[in-house]
């Protein structure tokens, strides 16, 4: 079959109706979110997408996070065409966090290539948890999720999947630690250990006390952006207000917002077509 790689146009097009039908879950359950990461520089810098950024991200607090996911769990929400991934929802994915995915589409990565996963294009989803005042205790908290990693991460120890054990048993700590520490003075991204630093993963509490709303071009909906954004983004992005030079999209995927990723997997060449795509559009780090 012929490959079509989806425009940026068209693939932001596809992610912000999944944004609108994200949120709408969210209202209807009253589940707290926010922009994060690439999505949250766009709101407060552009009011839409950076423009050549090719992903949606959010975060939810842990309880939020967990509840998000026994909704999706229940049949009680995405039903149609979106679809909750999980390691739980479909044994070969890899990731700790979660995913919301469109049926009919495909946003396929080298590591995924070869994978009989969901691929579908997506909406990453990540849980904020508290992080303890204790230094030891934070210390504990990072060396956990690290060790734990090593039963995620296909790079690291040759796995092809997050296990279901491994994805709850993170999951049931980190909901136990945020739980116990409800009132520290820190709250972040403790998944985030796997791959950075303490200080690119931890905010202050109040970063997260509330929403601000911005309008977002092409969205529905208004988008939630939390109320310490510049402490988020000063501490990933440095002066994120100034844009830095970019080319190429952000990510190193083949997009197709009009095909399934199931007929790609259905044709051998196909996929050493995709594969050489891949190769040749490496990613491009310098993306702010």
């Amino acid at each position: 079959m012929k490959l079509h790689h989806s425009t940026i146009e068209e693939i932001q097009a596809t992610e912000l109706k999944m944004l609108d039908a994200f949120i709408d879950v969210c209202d209807e359950h009253k589940l707290s979110w926010f922009a994060d990461s690439g999505t949250l520089l766009g709101a407060v810098r552009e009011h839409g997408f950076i423009s050549w950024d090719d992903d949606i991200d959010v975060c939810m607090p842990r309880d939020d996070f967990n509840e998000l996911l026994k909704l999706a769990y229940d049949g009680k929400i995405f039903n149609n065409r979106l679809k909750l991934q999980t390691a739980v929802t479909d044994p070969a994915y890899f990731c700790v966090n979660a995913k919301i995915r469109l049926d009919g589409t495909t946003a396929i990565t080298q590591r995924e290539l070869h994978k009989k996963s969901n691929k579908g294009m997506f909406i990453d989803v990540y849980p904020i948890d508290s992080i303890p005042n204790n230094n030891a205790e934070a210390n504990a908290q990072m060396n956990f999720v690290r060790a734990i990693g090593k039963y995620t991460d296909v790079e690291q120890e040759g796995r092809d999947v997050c296990s279901i054990d491994a994805f709850n048993c993170m999951n049931d700590v980190l909901t136990s630690i945020t739980h116990k520490n409800a009132s520290s003075r820190f709250v972040g991204f403790a998944i985030y250990y796997r791959y950075s630093s303490m200080q690119y993963a931890k905010f202050t509490r109040i970063c997260y006390a509330s929403a601000l709303k911005l309008s977002f071009k092409g969205l529905k909906h208004k988008i939630n952006i939390p109320i310490g954004y510049n402490e988020i983004l000063s501490t990933w992005y440095g002066n994120y207000m100034i844009p830095s030079k970019a080319s190429g999209t952000l990510h190193e995927c083949f997009f197709d917002a009009s095909t399934s990723y199931e007929e790609y997997d259905k044709d051998p060449d196909a996929i050493k077509q995709i594969e050489a795509y891949l190769n040749a559009n490496a990613m491009n780090s310098d993306w702010q």
